[in-house]
């Protein structure tokens, strides 16, 4: 074809992209899944940056409509989220928070409690993504206990989402 340049990337590349990708989203929607159980949260989602951009995007969600799941897509500096990434910290939101600022990016006046916690696969790497926990039941407010208990699936995460990486970074020596 005259005039047309295409890149070719070897069929093992795309493939290990789709796999990256899939084993990416069940780490995710684990995550979730234990970081709900395990404090009692309503719901909550995992938001990553696409690509290299400075947008986050929902991968996995718990009691948030596909139509919220699809549409949303927020900058990463913007927000509880905003927050969370710039500081590296996980925050606790609730009626106790006594930061104003907070308080009213807490936009969702029905809950009770927020958890929002940066998800980094270095530790010392700039976040690639957060994950958000909520609760409008009084009888599951969040704890200190919670976040330290978040901070460790985190890190586990963090591990699961590395190793995985490090996996696919580099082609595989048939023995």
């Amino acid at each position: 074809m005259k005039g047309h340049f295409f890149c070719r990337q070897p069929a093992n590349a795309f493939r290990n992209q789709a796999v990256v990708r899939s084993y990416t989203d069940r780490i995710l929607t684990s995550l979730l899944e234990v970081a709900a159980m395990a404090t009692g949260a309503d719901g909550g989602s995992v938001m990553m940056r696409e690509g290299q951009g400075n947008v986050l995007r929902i991968r996995a969600s718990q009691g948030l409509s596909d139509s919220v799941v699809s549409a949303t897509r927020q900058p990463q500096d913007e927000g509880l989220s905003g927050v969370t990434m710039r500081q590296r910290a996980i925050l606790l939101v609730d009626e106790a928070t006594d930061d104003p600022f907070l308080k009213r990016l807490m936009r969702r006046r029905e809950l009770i409690s927020s958890l929002v916690a940066p998800l980094t696969i270095e530790p010392d790497q700039e976040p690639v993504g957060v994950l958000n926990l909520r609760t409008a039941n009084l009888a599951r407010r969040f704890t200190p206990e919670h976040v330290e208990m978040l901070r460790r699936l985190l890190d586990l995460a963090a591990l699961a989402l590395g190793n995985l990486r490090v996996a696919f970074a580099k082609p595989r020596q048939s023995p």
